[in-house]
């Protein structure tokens, strides 16, 4: 059973997995394009399905529309897997350390400026 799930299982989490090198590569352009594949595949079959069942105006150019936008706001966060960039904590170099920013904050308060402004009165 492991041998025939293994082959479709092995695809769907590299099909899912975000790749860790930045910008564009071979592998995030093929994934994208299997995952609009996927999606135009996935708009047909419903498209089809509900023409079938002979739903008023599946025929037309907005009911296959309206269909696309319905399966496209579920499949979005699936398409942007490869675009998110990655946390702040897991970034090179990234601090968390919020005493280290508010010490720089208190330092630029008063802009280099030592004791009180001038008095107006």
């Amino acid at each position: 059973m492991d041998k025939i799930l293994g082959a479709p299982l092995a695809f769907w989490n590299w099909l899912n997995t975000k790749d860790p090198r930045p910008g564009i590569n071979r592998d995030k352009i093929i994934r994208l394009l299997v995952k609009a594949f996927l999606f135009a595949m996935v708009i047909n079959l419903i498209v089809v399905f509900l023409a079938a069942l002979k739903v008023p105006y599946m025929n037309t150019f907005w009911g296959q529309t309206l269909v696309m936008l319905l399966v496209y706001i579920p499949f979005l966060r699936w398409f942007m897997i490869e675009m998110t960039p990655a946390p702040a904590a897991a970034r090179k170099g990234a601090t968390t350390d919020s005493k280290k920013f508010k010490k720089a904050d208190k330092k630029r308060k008063f802009a280099g400026v030592k004791g009180r402004g001038p008095r107006l009165k």
